[in-house]
């Protein structure tokens, strides 16, 4: 029986989708932050390769999530372009040596030979199946040689959900870095080492009056001291939450929301914009 075929942008255009893979038979194969660790440095070379853009992610145990957006709007990537990516991936000797063997080839009047190896590596770029086969590889061929596993580390195929932009988005990007919390990992998702989002430069401008607070954080989490009231147009999630919400917080911005600790009170409160 034929499988369904994956629902993704083939045409121009740019696209969020959220993915989910689990290891094989849901075993806890990606225990120890020195697997998590080789999985979150695969997935960074892999998205720089495929020329995707990551918006959030987190590893677990037995599974990840990641958010992507694909921009299919430009041209073919630039042959020098496409060489760098390569050394992202493999290593800057794996660039060096593709570099040589083309050159060699064109002195050798294989022009065509180029052409058709460079369109090979052009197809593997600004599509998600190709991004997390890449992704998915890179993780494979460490794991199976650092730890001497023989069979299959992943689970069948991957599930991909395309996401629209704007308040469906940003609620995607929060349900996967929650995930540790869910798993009873953590009690904050900012205390979860294995998971990121984009920072306030990159998702967005900030909004006036809010000052940050460096001092003390782990890496990639952004913390921000509001002095004055909240901002016009942000409206508390109050589900769970006592009423009459202090104006003072701090705040640590993950993306375009907010983890928000009031100064009256010890339980955490949500900002959405």
């Amino acid at each position: 029986m034929a499988r369904t075929a994956r629902i993704k942008r083939n045409g121009k255009g740019i696209t969020n989708y959220h993915l989910m893979s689990r290891a094989n038979d849901r075993r806890f194969l990606f225990e120890g932050g020195k697997v998590k660790d080789k999985i979150i440095d695969s997935l960074r070379r892999a998205a720089e390769f495929s020329g995707v853009r990551p918006r959030a992610y987190t590893t677990l145990d037995n599974h990840f999530h990641i958010v992507v957006t694909v921009d299919r709007t430009q041209g073919p990537v630039p042959e020098e372009e496409v060489v760098r990516r390569v050394g992202v991936l493999h290593g800057e000797k794996a660039a060096l040596r593709l570099g040589r063997r083309w050159q060699h080839l064109r002195e050798k009047g294989l022009e065509k030979q180029v052409e058709e190896e460079l369109g090979s590596y052009r197809r593997r770029m600004n599509d998600i199946s190709e991004f997390i086969k890449t992704f998915k590889e890179h993780v494979n061929v460490w794991y199976k040689r650092s730890r001497k596993y023989c069979g299959t580390l992943w689970s069948g195929r991957f599930t991909s959900t395309i996401i629209q932009d704007g308040r469906y988005l940003e609620t995607c990007k929060r349900y996967v870095i929650y995930n540790p919390i869910r798993a009873g990992l953590v009690s904050r998702a900012a205390d979860y080492r294995w998971s990121w989002c984009e920072s306030p430069e990159e998702a967005g401008p900030v909004p006036s009056g809010w000052v940050p607070e460096m001092r003390g954080l782990s890496p990639g989490v952004w913390k921000w001291t509001l002095a004055g009231p909240v901002p016009s147009g942000w409206v508390p999630e109050m589900r769970g939450l006592s009423p009459g919400v202090s104006q003072e917080f701090d705040l640590r911005w993950r993306g375009r929301w907010l983890i928000c600790q009031s100064t009256t009170s010890s339980r955490d409160k949500t900002f959405i914009g």
